[in-house]
């Protein structure tokens, strides 16, 4: 459970536009305990990736680093398969007449006619869907179950992953041909 808030720690600085910070804020909106930012901030500035701008503030001075944190940090220890329609807007679909809160990420965001689809769900919305399980294989759709939804904005037509979640999950599946072309 605490590696789960440090990582959650870890998202809201990466993916907070802001450039300081105030550990008291994120303890309130994350729900986390002040002891608990206040060791994962002291960490960070020993290793050089924060610094103390003023009493209450704090500044990300190395947000590579952090990333590389993030992704270590993480492990996704359920990972399911399945096959949904024909189409990444099939997919899209079902998830929203399911009510099922998701963020697609990884491929799904950078190819136009990707192969898989890959996205976050939420845990307690696993038991909504309507689908039986294939092998990886034959699977066009990957759900990666999480308690918290990483950072995620509408597009307009669907919900993916901010760029650092993205970048962190390419990084993750050692897909960098595709950070690549991600920043090209």
């Amino acid at each position: 459970m605490k590696n789960e808030k440090t990582i959650r720690i870890y998202q809201y600085i990466l993916g907070n536009p802001r450039s300081d910070f105030n550990q008291k804020e994120i303890s309130k909106k994350l729900g986390v305990s002040h002891q608990l930012v206040n060791k994962v901030f002291k960490k960070l500035k020993e290793e050089g990736i924060l610094n103390k701008k003023s009493k209450n503030s704090h500044i990300l001075l190395d947000k590579i680093r952090l990333l590389t944190k993030y992704v270590l940090a993480r492990s996704f220890k359920e990972i399911n398969y399945f096959l949904v329609g024909s189409n990444f807007y099939d997919i899209r679909d079902y998830f929203e007449n399911q009510k099922i809160s998701y963020a697609f990420t990884l491929d799904s965001v950078t190819e136009m006619n990707p192969s898989k689809i890959y996205a976050y769900v939420l845990h307690k919305d696993l038991k909504k869907l309507d689908l039986n399980k294939v092998n990886p294989s034959k699977a066009n759709l990957v759900l990666f179950p999480v308690n918290t939804l990483p950072f995620k904005e509408f597009t307009g037509e669907f919900w993916r992953v901010k760029d650092f979640e993205l970048i962190a999950d390419l990084f993750y599946y050692k897909k960098y041909k595709n950070i690549l072309k991600f920043f090209l």
